[in-house]
């Protein structure tokens, strides 16, 4: 079985003013769910701001909000 490619709809995003974003990634496999707040421009434009982002930004803005990082550019 092949694994399923991450999708912008496994997030979740709150704009909290001031550049900051709530994070919220949803895993459909595991039914669990993880959050953390960001403030990196590059990322937010890459993934928040774009149709179809790229895996490799989706799975940096996933790692992000597993590991609870508060990110800043």
């Amino acid at each position: 079985m092949e694994a399923r490619e991450i999708s912008k709809n496994d997030f979740r995003f709150r704009n909290e003013g001031s550049g900051f974003y709530s994070v919220f990634y949803f895993c459909p496999e595991s039914k669990k769910s993880w959050w953390t707040v960001i403030h990196d421009r590059t990322l937010i434009n890459a993934t928040i701001c774009n149709e179809e982002p790229e895996q490799r930004d989706l799975l940096k803005l996933k790692e992000i909000a597993k590991k609870g990082i508060r990110s800043a550019n």
